[in-house]
């Protein structure tokens, strides 16, 4: 069995109250089915507040959240009142693994901490060194034929080389995207038709190739009128307006701004601040780092790993484009804690709706967003 984790998993520690954000509000908060055996059997005042704060009434059982979209068991400063009245151990397994998570495969197990906690951003951006990726093997009897196993380290090597793309920093961001847009579409190929061989693995990690793969004359200019017409579509798709209010306040300065200035304006205002994003290329790397990670893994379960670099790049201009429009709205440059803030808000909001990723694939399939053309013309 081969466990797949970013080694800056390994440092992270829950900082509780100390958190800018908490993990105890915007979404709901499920019970595992022991854990809910065991609150039923709670007595007196405390037992009594457990049941009224349960909602039973379809699976899985969740906490009814207060008016504020917070946990009701979630104190003011931050920290839990069941943790304190009945212990760690009496937590539901969504509040003790939070935010760790795991994909399994059949021998492979992708393991990753959530950018939807902020300290887990924050331990990332604090490094000016690219980010390693560990891999390591336990003793296991294989539990599946050899095919399997080809297929799953077939995943693992697209998912390396990914990433060795991803932080290859004789390329810009844009030119680390595109190859990887590429390399993903080459590995689909060969899933699709069986053969997994490293063929395209050793193509793109090869400097000189890349370089011709991505010239100036292959590589098509970033179009920000699809960006934005992407920005909108997603934003009106996901449950932005509910669950974030944060988000919903820079998608609001969005739609003032659009309503407000010509196309000329927006193209020429906007070109200045995404081309102010290059200096901050060092926390994009590590957000892509992660992305590939999450995506890579989710998408690997389905057979259909180009879907990963749609979602990478949905992901991507998204943030690209909630930190444009912030910015406009403050009139500066937004510091690294609101930077943080913004990606995990996002990535919060697109792990509660992960389930609707089918639906939002369709959606960009219906207007042609899916391409690798317009992939390229996005990033």
């Amino acid at each position: 069995m081969k466990n797949v984790t970013l080694s800056i998993c390994e440092e992270f520690h829950c900082i509780g109250g100390d958190c800018p954000d908490t993990c105890c509000a915007g979404w709901k908060i499920n019970i595992d089915k022991a854990t809910d055996a065991y609150y039923q059997s709670v007595t007196g005042d405390f037992g009594e507040l457990l049941q009224s704060k349960i909602d039973r009434s379809s699976e899985p059982h969740h906490f009814i959240m207060d008016k504020n979209l917070r946990c009701p068991f979630l104190r003011e400063d931050n920290l839990c009142s069941i943790y304190r009245n009945l212990g760690e151990d009496k937590l539901s397994e969504t509040c003790t693994q939070f935010p760790r998570g795991q994909l399994k495969m059949t021998n492979l197990v992708f393991s990753y901490l959530s950018f939807a906690c902020p300290e887990m951003v924050r331990m990332a951006f604090s490094s000016k060194d690219p980010l390693s990726l560990s891999v390591t093997e336990t003793e296991s009897t294989p539990t599946a034929p050899s095919q399997n196993s080809a297929l799953e380290d077939f995943y693992l090597e697209s998912l390396m080389v990914g990433i060795s793309i991803a932080q290859n920093r004789s390329f810009s961001i844009r030119e680390r995207l595109a190859l990887c847009i590429l390399y993903y579409q080459q590995q689909q190929h060969a899933i699709d038709y069986g053969t997994f061989s490293s063929e395209y693995s050793t193509l793109f990690s090869n400097q000189e190739i890349c370089h011709q793969l991505i010239s100036a004359e292959s590589l098509p200019a970033s179009d920000i009128l699809l960006r934005l017409r992407l920005f909108r579509l997603i934003c009106l798709s996901i449950k932005i307006g509910t669950e974030e209010p944060h988000l919903m306040q820079i998608y609001n300065a969005f739609l003032s701004i659009y309503q407000q200035h010509d196309t000329n304006w927006l193209i020429d205002n906007l070109e200045d601040i995404f081309s102010s994003f290059h200096d901050l290329d060092i926390e994009s790397e590590h957000l892509l780092v992660y992305l590939y990670l999450r995506y890579t893994a989710c998408c690997s379960s389905t057979g259909v790993i180009a879907s990963a670099m749609i979602f990478i790049v949905v992901f991507y201009v998204s943030y690209q484009c909630f930190l444009a429009f912030a910015t406009l709205e403050k009139g500066s440059s937004l510091d690294q804690n609101e930077r943080i803030r913004i990606i995990s808000r996002l990535s919060r909001l697109y792990e509660h709706n992960s389930a609707e990723f089918p639906n939002l694939l369709q959606l960009l399939m219906e207007h042609d967003l899916d391409r690798p053309e317009s992939l390229f013309q996005l990033i």
